[in-house]
């Protein structure tokens, strides 16, 4: 409900879980390092720490579409990437929030 049309989303491939946005500034485009940190959130907050590895979809939130009469969005124009639990990265990130 939050993002705009070239932020960028990410949500767990297959599964059901937590989708995570990167804010970008018009023209501004996102780190390999802010995307590997947000997908291991994405995957952190879908219950996944335990998962291994896991994919992680990516795109832009203008390629999202919510389904109708559902809580489900359906997505195209993806990349995916393939993360592993990293515990360093998450308690890093963790330690950051609030």
């Amino acid at each position: 409900k939050h993002a705009r049309g070239n932020d960028i989303w990410l949500h767990v491939r297959g599964k059901p879980g937590a989708h995570v946005v990167i804010p970008l500034s018009s023209g501004k485009s996102a780190s390999l390092e802010t995307l590997l940190d947000a997908a291991a959130l994405t995957v952190y907050f879908s219950k996944g720490a335990d998962w291994g590895k896991t994919e992680v979809d990516y795109t832009f939130k203008k390629h999202v579409k919510r389904i109708r009469d559902s809580k489900e969005a359906s997505y195209t124009n993806n990349k995916t990437l393939i993360v592993a639990s990293v515990a360093e990265r998450l308690k890093r990130l963790l330690s950051d929030e609030g």
